[in-house]
C-alpha cells in the first residue's frame, strides 16, 4: 500500500454528470491531486467519439467539412471540473464504506 513511503488513500472523483446513478471515478492514490489527474485522464478516454478517426476519413473522402464532428461526446468540463472527496485516508488498515442506496 506504500508508494515511496506515502501511504496511499482512496478517492471518489465526481464530475457532477448523472447517467443511471452519478459519474464517478474510484481512484487509489497518495494526493487528491494525484486522483484528480488519474481519475481526469479515465474521464477523457470514456468522453471520446470512438468513431471520430472514421468519421473523418468518411468526411475526407467525399469532401465534406470536417469542422462539424466532434472528438469528444462531452464538453472538456466532463474531465476538467472535478471534485475529490476522501474516501479512507490510510488503506494500510480495514475500511469498510457506509451503506447507500
Amino acid at each position: 500500500m506504500f508508494n515511496g513511503g506515502e501511504i496511499m488513500k482512496l478517492y471518489e472523483v465526481t464530475n457532477g454528470y448523472v447517467g443511471d446513478s452519478y459519474v464517478r471515478v474510484l481512484v487509489i492514490a497518495e494526493s487528491e491531486e494525484r486522483a484528480k489527474e488519474l481519475a481526469s485522464t479515465k474521464l477523457k478516454e470514456e468522453a471520446r467519439n470512438e468513431d471520430y478517426e472514421k468519421e473523418v476519413e468518411r468526411y475526407k473522402r467525399w469532401g465534406w467539412d470536417t469542422s462539424t464532428l466532434k472528438e469528444y461526446l462531452y464538453p472538456e468540463s466532463y474531465w476538467e471540473r472535478l471534485d475529490v472527496v476522501c474516501l479512507c485516508d490510510d488503506l494500510t488498515n480495514e475500511w469498510s464504506s457506509e451503506v447507500t442506496e
